[in-house]
């Protein structure tokens, strides 16, 4: 395989809260989207077709799609270096 690509649609979902880990039978991991990024921020919370892609896997076969989804939490957030959080769509 040359590129792996993933496309997801979601609606009333926050995008923001949402991570992609994709892995291969050799255990090659590649992080394609972390939860808790600035999607959450913009509210981003119906998409289509929202792509993300990978050049990690070149030359191997099979591989596994995990997702991850991570709330929010304002004082898990540090002020400091972030600013002042902000929850995820509103929600929390």
């Amino acid at each position: 395989m040359d590129e792996f690509q993933v496309l997801m649609d979601g609606s009333d979902v926050c995008l923001g809260s949402v991570g992609i880990v994709v892995e291969s039978p050799a255990g090659t991991k590649s992080i394609l989207k972390m939860p808790l990024d600035h999607l959450g921020q913009e509210q981003v919370k119906d998409f289509t077709n929202y792509g993300l892609g990978s050049y990690a896997f070149y030359g191997e076969r099979a591989w596994t799609v995990e997702g991850l989804r991570r709330s929010i939490q304002p004082d898990a957030l540090s002020h400091r270096r972030w600013g002042r959080p902000q929850l995820c769509c509103g929600t929390g």
